[in-house]
């Protein structure tokens, strides 16, 4: 790769701005696989991966993944809950990507010295656990 040759050389001036180019290759791979997702989900054609898990440690664990990224902008990220455990049913790539979705923006429009709370919990409507 271009990336292995430029490290031979040692070109070091070089060398930041190929990994940016690459990090920015793979967030935009991620971006047109992410369309591609919705185009599936829009026409029906998605298949969920579902599994029983508990849901809760799942999230608190994505949002750990964004504690540095808040503490650089001097941002309170909390992931809290009320409950102990909530056993379901969902697909742990795409709740996956949900959840970092939104804690990204959060992070993203949040200004610093913010707070940043993702309250889980779980809600009773018409006799439906939600």
């Amino acid at each position: 790769s271009i990336k292995s040759d430029v490290q031979k050389v040692h070109l070091e001036e070089t060398e930041k701005p190929l990994e940016m180019i690459q990090r920015n290759g793979e967030n935009l791979l991620q971006l047109v696989n992410q369309m591609l997702d919705l185009a599936k989900l829009e026409s029906g054609n998605m298949e969920l991966h579902l599994e029983q898990a508990d849901v809760i440690p799942f999230v608190k664990y994505l949002g750990e993944s964004f504690q540095s990224l808040a503490e650089q902008k001097e941002i309170n990220l909390t992931v809290y809950a009320e409950i102990d455990q909530l056993v379901m049913d969902f697909d742990g790539e795409k709740l996956s990507v949900i959840i970092s979705n939104l804690l990204s923006n959060a992070v993203k429009f949040t200004p610093r010295g913010g707070k940043i709370i993702a309250h889980l919990n779980k809600a009773v409507n018409k006799n439906n656990e939600y």
